[in-house]
């Protein structure tokens, strides 16, 4: 029996500024949202992306990019399962895990040269 493939891969725009944070064990977390548009003219329609990035990534992200830089990701899907403080009710909430970005075009173009450098050791 083969095993499954789970991948996501997506262009689009950061919506939010990266979060970085340390769990209790001293792991860099980053999140960020990303707006991916698509469709004609009169019918775009823009689905959010929650992100996650984990250590060395996530210290770049929050590092390089900025809400508005157009950004390529490669990830995983990951579901997680919580009961909401709220009402009790348990709810689900999908992330994308990325273990790949790629800053396409930012407001600094100093940037997309470093993550360039740092990602591939080439020079831009």
């Amino acid at each position: 029996m083969a095993n499954g493939m789970n991948k996501c891969i997506g262009v689009g725009y950061v919506g939010s500024d990266p979060e970085l944070r340390f769990t209790p064990a001293g792991k860099a977390v980053c999140n960020f949202s990303l707006g991916i548009t698509e469709g004609k003219k009169d019918e775009k329609v823009t689905d959010w992306w929650a992100i996650v990035a984990w250590e060395d990534l996530a210290v770049t992200c929050d590092k390089y990019i900025k809400k508005g830089d157009l950004v390529l990701v490669e990830g995983r899907l990951k579901s997680n399962r919580y009961t909401s403080k709220l009402d009790g009710v348990e709810r689900t909430k999908a992330n994308i895990v990325i273990y790949k970005m790629q800053i396409l075009h930012s407001k600094n173009q100093q940037n997309v040269k470093e993550v360039r450098e740092d990602e591939y050791g080439l020079p831009y």
